[in-house]
């Protein structure tokens, strides 16, 4: 029995086993199955075979096993480039000036502050880690490029002229606070991905989607003055979170731009679709008094919820609303329709005394209910106005 304690013990310290120890470790469990007594050796023969596959798969995990950080203090002065095998933590009062590769690993010690100093860089490689716990400063003219992994679970904030940029297979994932100052950017590329449950703040500056990258929202995207989040060439926007939208700023979908909304969502500044892009709506949106929501060249709006229009809802260019749940129109709502945009109502579409503006009788197909003296009224009827100039 001494000698299978001493057994388990060593399997303790399989993952730092490797391959040619392989056969040593074998012969050692193979007497240490013999030795628990009186089995028989079909029992043996299993009992090798599964202390094999630990030892293996101990063995096949040990070159993935995390390198030891060394910490560096803010005298410290941390590589030019960090090299696959190795891992470095910023203990905080860091200053990097100087244009940094990291193919390893990289943390930011909680709690703790560091700095981008003007006209540095800093590029995470499809096989670096970046994770910063306590505050990342970007101050003007950084720039921050991501190919691999960055996991924000304390803050980063950029400064005028500096550009968080993620590239490629990039994995952005924010569960701490990402703040952008104006004239800062946020750019999102060539099939990139951004997750954030937490804060994600835009003053004055805009995050931009292209080349089929994609933002998932479960926490708060913040918007503040002329803020813009653009969606480009079949990028996609999910929101499952909290989006809000001021009346100043914008939410601008181009080139086949995907936005899915799952949450309730209360924009009161101005969306804008055109080129082939597409929003799915499963979630009651409420559009704001002094709102604009304008749909053009082909692009397409699917509700199957709530949509209740305050402000101005615009379409034109063969543009389409399809309607499967319920369209409110308010008494401040304006309604324009023109140039063969189609509005086809699958659900219920009910008016309370807004402004409607149809070029002519195609650009509304009812299909289900028309509710509200003032929508039966003027669909029986069908005055339709040529828009106001």
């Amino acid at each position: 029995m001494p000698l299978l304690g001493w057994v388990l013990r060593a399997l303790l310290l399989a993952p730092r086993v490797i391959v040619p120890f392989w056969c040593l470790g074998l012969c050692l469990l193979t007497l240490s199955c013999r030795t628990l007594g009186g089995i028989a050796p079909y029992k043996v023969a299993r009992c090798n075979l599964v202390l094999l596959l630990i030892v293996i798969g101990s063995a096949c995990y040990a070159p993935q096993a995390r390198a030891a950080c060394t910490k560096v203090t803010a005298s410290d002065a941390l590589p030019l480039t960090i090299a696959a095998d190795q891992c470095f933590e910023l203990q905080g009062g860091n200053v990097l000036a100087g244009h940094y590769v990291v193919a390893g690993q990289l943390y930011l010690k909680a709690g703790r502050n560091s700095t981008m100093a003007s006209g540095s860089s800093l590029t995470i490689t499809p096989t670096g880690r970046f994770e910063p716990r306590g505050q990342w400063e970007l101050k003007p003219h950084t720039q921050l490029t991501v190919q691999g992994q960055l996991t924000c679970s304390g803050m980063i904030y950029l400064n005028s002229a500096s550009t968080l940029q993620a590239q490629g297979s990039a994995t952005l994932r924010n569960i701490g606070r990402v703040v952008l100052e104006a004239g800062s950017a946020l750019l999102l590329q060539e099939g990139s991905s951004l997750s954030t449950s937490g804060l994600l703040t835009i003053a004055d500056t805009s995050v931009t989607l292209s080349g089929r990258s994609s933002l998932l929202n479960q926490g708060t995207i913040q918007t503040e003055h002329a803020a813009a989040l653009a969606v480009h060439d079949q990028a996609q926007f999910t929101n499952r979170g909290t989006i809000e939208l001021n009346p100043y700023a914008r939410l601008e979908l181009t080139g086949q731009g995907h936005f899915t909304n799952k949450k309730p969502f209360s924009p009161a500044g101005a969306i804008s679709l055109t080129d082939q892009a597409i929003w799915d709506n499963d979630a009651l949106v409420k559009l704001a008094r002094f709102s604009r929501l304008t749909l053009s060249a082909n692009a397409q709006l699917k509700s199957t919820h709530t949509i209740e229009v305050s402000g101005q809802l615009a379409l034109s260019q063969s543009a389409r609303l399809l309607n499967q749940g319920t369209i409110a129109l308010t008494p401040s709502a304006q309604l324009n329709a023109r140039d063969y945009a189609v509005i086809i109502n699958d659900g219920t579409w009910r008016n309370e005394g807004a402004q409607l503006h149809l070029e002519h009788e195609d650009n509304f197909i009812n299909q289900n209910i028309i509710s509200g003296a003032q929508s039966r009224e003027r669909i029986k009827n069908k005055q339709y106005h040529a828009p106001a100039h």
